[in-house]
């Protein structure tokens, strides 16, 4: 530790116990009209709240990878929300080479292999984003403390909704001269459940069309909210040089809540 006035230097401390994690790569892919629009006018905005993509990139070096089409290259790479996040961050817009896209699933998760494996060879840890996604404010300020926290693992979940009337709900948010989306965690929850994904709904411990394999289980809790329990989630920002993962993207071995949270 550098010692002030015969004190450890706290500061040095933290940047110590999260020394691995000190570099986040995130990688996006993301092609067609619709998804496109959602990145650019949705997702990415609502990263640039004051306490999201900005307040992350002051407690760790972060780049941001999106890969496209070809045909798709100039409008993401050249988009206003695109420049604003290049003050924050590294964003390089990349192109899809030799993927099959007819498979979308398949498609994101062999693009994010690559993410991994570049990561790995690198020492940063990466972060898998969708591109279909809102934040709310919050969020990534809220990631950069469990790295300073010595997290090397952190899962999560997200709550699906009805795409054309939450989208409705969101663009309507927007204020016409500003780049950013700034929604807090209660109003983005209240929005969700006003558009609620019919899957959501399944999810609801007492459905009729209850599956048979739920990444969730949802009981209603009157005046408060949803109490929610995950059963099932991929990981959203691990370190692959001390983590492997098996063909499910989970852990292939037994980690403690020290090194990950949810």
């Amino acid at each position: 530790y550098a010692c002030r006035n015969g004190s450890p230097d706290r500061n040095l401390e933290v940047i110590l116990t999260g020394l691995n994690l000190q570099r986040v790569t995130m990688i996006t892919t993301v092609w067609g009209e619709w998804h496109i629009k959602m990145l650019l006018e949705i997702n990415i905005p609502s990263m640039l709240a004051s306490q999201n993509l900005p307040a992350l990139a002051q407690q760790t070096n972060v780049t941001y990878d999106i890969y496209t089409r070809d045909e798709d290259y100039n409008k993401i790479n050249g988009a206003d929300v695109i420049q604003e996040m290049r003050r924050h961050l590294t964003v390089n817009v990349l192109l899809l080479t030799n993927v099959d896209l007819s498979n979308p699933i398949a498609a994101h998760h062999e693009v994010w292999m690559w993410g991994i494996e570049k990561a790995k060879k690198t020492g940063q840890a990466i972060m898998l984003m969708p591109p279909d996604v809102v934040w709310s404010n919050g969020s990534f300020r809220t990631i950069g403390n469990r790295l300073k926290d010595g997290h090397r693992t952190i899962m999560m979940t997200y709550m699906r909704a009805e795409e054309s009337s939450f989208e409705e709900s969101i663009l309507a948010l927007r204020k016409p001269d500003n780049l950013d989306l700034d929604i807090s965690g209660e109003e983005l929850l209240s929005l969700s459940i006003g558009s609620l994904h019919p899957l959501m709904a399944a999810y609801l411990h007492d459905s009729d069309h209850f599956p048979v394999h739920p990444e969730m289980v949802f009981w209603p809790v009157e005046n408060e909210g949803l109490l929610v329990r995950v059963l099932a989630r991929e990981m959203f920002l691990f370190d692959p040089a001390t983590l492997e993962t098996n063909q499910m993207a989970l852990p292939s071995k037994p980690i403690t809540p020290k090194e990950a949270c949810f």
